[in-house]
């Protein structure tokens, strides 16, 4: 009897209440699928006051991923023109999968045949316009896709938004721009995230006002990068090997406080001396991890990074070393007597 009454009560709440326990829910996910049990649809299956206040919660219908990979209901096209509508005119927040992107970001062709693929495709196109033609509402996107979809992107007004994953089944091109996105069409980016080899002179951006950015990149796409970008706080960057000479020209930071750096598995020559050169200052720098697998590091890439420090002179929370516990000896007699011995750091894996 108690559980009928406690029931009843919550079968009872207001509207008001209801929805704003809705949103609660909603924020459980960074974004929800669009379809099954983890759907925000399933609340509407509890009884019909639920399904109204469900629908009239727009925020609830404003975080979703979007794709037509794996097993998608037939009526997919449907299923995002009713949960676009639903959103009003709210920020969107989405995951958009590529019908060819399987789950562990490789190009995935699946067993369907020809007619198959090319259904897919031309269903993908469909779901990409449908949420492209809501750009102006787009707060948050990762995007999943070959680069030819990029270049629409560029061409649209992206007003809210204030983050972007590029994530591909390709790398990009060098001297080939596949993706514009300006200051005018997007003013309030602030993170930019590539999971792809990516040249900085393939993509353009508002680079002035990123805070958060993070590539795969050669030391010296890094220091164009910090040169185009002053004013970031946070950058991760997966570290090609260089052969490049020292670069000579003075480079400061002022704003950059988090520096996370590792070294892509295809690394296979030393780059931290290059990316830490001594006109390099970072005043501002609070944390600094590094990977440096299948590279180890020695007792000159020690002494470049206490030499950064303090020629920064920054107020240093953490030193991070990732797998390179062989280190410990070294550094205890590099850093022994500076400011930074108490921040360092050793860790056997990187934190997710």
């Amino acid at each position: 009897m108690a559980d009928v009454v406690a029931l009843a009560g919550v079968m009872r709440l207001p509207p008001e209440l209801l929805s704003e326990i809705f949103v609660s829910y909603s924020t459980l996910e960074e974004v929800w699928p669009m379809h099954g049990l983890r759907s925000p649809l399933a609340l509407g299956l509890v009884c019909t006051h639920w399904r109204s206040v469900a629908i009239s919660t727009s925020q609830l219908w404003t975080s979703l991923h979007i794709s037509c990979a794996d097993r998608c209901p037939d009526d997919i096209e449907a299923l995002l023109a009713l949960w676009l509508a639903r959103s009003g005119a709210a920020p969107l927040s989405f995951c958009f999968q590529s019908a060819f992107l399987s789950t562990s970001g490789y190009l995935d062709l699946g067993d369907d045949g020809y007619d198959g693929r090319w259904t897919k495709s031309i269903l993908d196109e469909a779901l990409f316009n449908a949420v492209l033609a809501h750009s102006e509402r787009w707060s948050s996107a990762i995007i999943a896709t070959p680069l030819s979809y990029f270049a629409r992107v560029g061409e649209r007004a992206l007003p809210l938004l204030e983050s972007i994953d590029i994530r591909s089944t390709q790398d990009a091109k060098r001297h080939e721009q596949f993706m514009n996105i300006t200051a005018a069409t997007a003013p309030q980016l602030h993170h930019m995230s590539f999971s792809i080899r990516v040249a900085v002179e393939s993509v353009e951006l508002p680079w002035a006002q990123l805070t958060h950015l993070a590539a795969y990149l050669l030391p010296e796409e890094v220091h164009d990068v910090f040169r185009l970008a002053p004013n970031l706080i946070v950058f991760d960057g997966e570290i090609f090997q260089t052969i490049a000479p020292l670069p000579s020209r003075s480079l400061h930071m002022p704003c950059l406080r988090t520096l996370r750096l590792c070294s892509h598995p295809s690394a296979r020559y030393p780059w931290l001396r290059f990316l830490l050169y001594d006109a390099l200052t970072l005043p501002a720098l609070e944390i600094l991890r590094v990977s440096y697998e299948p590279i180890q590091i020695g007792s000159v890439e020690l002494e470049f990074i206490l030499d950064l420090l303090l020629r920064s002179e920054c107020t240093l929370t953490e030193l991070l070393f990732v797998n390179a516990g062989y280190l410990q000896e070294e550094a205890e007699e590099v850093f022994g007597s500076s400011p930074y011995a108490n921040v360092i750091r050793f860790q056997d894996s990187i934190e997710q």
